[in-house]
């Protein structure tokens, strides 16, 4: 058997296994038998390719989706492997090409993977995966986690710093209105809130409203999506009436609206702690007897009110009306 490599080299005689250099070559061989008859001269173009590294595979998320740290999506996420094959240096891209990739997703075998995929089911999810490139180089596999988030937040109303239960509520102008929402898996995107129908508003600070009767709605979406349904309160909100407090227990009580009724409550016979729990106010809200029969005040007119000084702070108080 002999062969010649190139067009500039000399024909020799076979001796056992050659290599070749980069680049494309053109290798010509042919045999003699004992009686010197000669096979014609075949002719094979062989290109030479470094390719030491096996491929490199990659998870690809899309919408929604949302990592940190965790990867967490839902069961509308499509995923895909994205493959690369290096040649001599890791992201180079200049290998022969890949011939397959593998995927395992939690219990499931490795089997050809091709296309996208989603996952069903809430809570963490396991996926495997490698590839083989046209050497039959095989890329270690790798596992990743995936945490399907399938639930809305849960958002609360909050009076004042303290969660509002109910679907109505009576408050004054000074009192302030807020939001806190909790997600169990991907977190809170952003709360929104909207009054008497307005466009929803990201929520950002607390506020309060002027006198008046409204409609309040609020849910929260969650950082994959899912929108929690929203609520709706009707709240109440009057005016509250002032009274600055002096350290001989004498206050002197003014009325901003004109003919105002309301009926004292006895701190006595109404412990603070059920009366705030009634009225929607902060426990620490105290209510004291300032006429059984209730008192109309009269805005042109100052009432004079007599009260213990060890019960009641000599810092201003508000008393509310319902």
């Amino acid at each position: 058997v002999f062969y010649r490599i190139d067009a500039d080299t000399a024909v020799v005689a076979y001796a056992g296994p050659f290599t070749l250099a980069l680049g494309t070559h053109t290798v010509q061989y042919f045999s003699k038998d004992n009686v010197a008859n000669l096979e014609s001269v075949r002719v094979a173009t062989i290109t030479v390719h470094s390719d030491a590294l096996p491929p490199r595979t990659d998870l690809l998320a899309g919408a929604p989706s949302f990592s940190s740290g965790t990867l967490y999506a839902t069961d509308l996420t499509a995923f895909s492997l994205t493959v690369f094959d290096d040649a001599v240096s890791t992201g180079d891209a200049a290998g022969l090409g890949v011939a397959r990739t593998y995927l395992a997703m939690d219990t499931t075998t490795f089997a050809v993977q091709t296309g996208t995929f989603t996952f069903a089911g809430e809570g963490q999810h396991e996926l495997a995966f490698y590839s083989v490139d046209l050497l039959g180089q095989t890329e270690s596999s790798r596992t990743v986690s995936v945490s399907l988030d399938l639930t809305p937040p849960i958002t609360t109303l909050l009076l004042d710093g303290v969660p509002a239960a109910g679907t109505s509520l009576t408050l004054v102008s000074t009192d302030t209105l807020g939001f806190s929402a909790a997600d169990d898996r991907a977190g809170v995107a952003s709360p929104l809130y909207a009054v008497d129908g307005a466009t929803p508003a990201v929520y950002a600070s607390t506020f309060s409203l002027t006198p008046g009767a409204y409609s309040l709605s609020f849910q929260s979406v969650d950082r994959v999506g899912n929108a929690e349904t929203p609520r709706l309160v009707t709240l109440a909100v009057s005016t509250p009436v002032y009274a600055a407090a002096s350290a001989d227990g004498v206050a002197t009580l003014v009325s901003s609206v004109p003919g105002m009724t309301f009926t004292a409550v006895s701190a006595s016979s109404e412990p603070a702690a059920a009366a705030a729990a009634a009225r929607n106010l902060s426990p620490a809200t105290a209510f004291y007897d300032l006429n059984p029969d209730g008192v109309v005040f009269d805005p042109a007119a100052l009432l004079r009110l007599r009260f213990d000084p060890g019960a009641v702070s000599t810092a201003a108080f508000a008393i509310y009306t319902f």
